[in-house]
């Protein structure tokens, strides 16, 4: 099955999936940041994070474009490409056992 992929379909599968870890740590991490730099509270297993970081509107601001507009259009973009990649296997290729196997 995966021998008969192409050595830059599998490096670009990997570069993919490492692509939707960093997404997945990314938005957490920049609500954290958009919660804590805009001046609301929160507290995580009873410790509060305001303490480590002062209100700051600019870096708010840019949380929050991050958060909202980048983040997702990325999150998307990576999602279309994974589908497009499912169809060619699927379709293009008649692949089916690769396509099974990716839906595990």
């Amino acid at each position: 099955m995966r021998e008969g992929l192409d050595p830059r379909l599998r490096k670009l599968a990997k570069a993919k999936h490492l692509r939707f870890y960093g997404l997945m740590l990314r938005f957490p991490i920049s609500g954290v940041f958009l919660t804590v730099w805009s001046g609301d509270a929160l507290d995580v297993f009873g410790c509060s994070l305001n303490s480590l970081f002062t209100p700051d509107a600019q870096l708010a601001a840019a949380a929050a474009f991050l958060h909202n507009l980048v983040l997702p259009a990325v999150f998307y973009l990576a999602i279309s490409a994974h589908f497009g990649a499912v169809t060619k296997h699927h379709f293009a290729e008649r692949r089916p056992l690769e396509v099974r196997r990716m839906l595990r």
